[in-house]
């Protein structure tokens, strides 16, 4: 498949909802069209609950990371 075909379909799939870009190098893939986000995934903030406190976090997907680590993709 030529390079500049594939670029393409992976914008068009982003552009429909089957693919969200996370940051630079995180995606989330969709088997049906997930509505447009309204923020950038980096402004974006979603609600977590600790499970070893119980406590509530409020945090954007870079903030996810830097407390729970590799583990943010699979909760995001």
């Amino acid at each position: 498949m030529c390079v500049d075909t594939a670029r393409k379909a992976f914008k068009e799939l982003l552009e429909c909802g089957f693919i969200e870009m996370l940051d630079n190098t995180h995606y989330l893939f969709f088997e049906v069209a997930h509505k447009k986000m309204t923020l950038k995934p980096h402004e974006e903030r979603r609600v977590f609950t600790d499970s070893d406190t119980g406590e509530i976090h409020n945090l954007t997907y870079k903030e996810l990371v830097s407390f729970v680590g590799d583990d943010a993709i699979s909760m995001w």
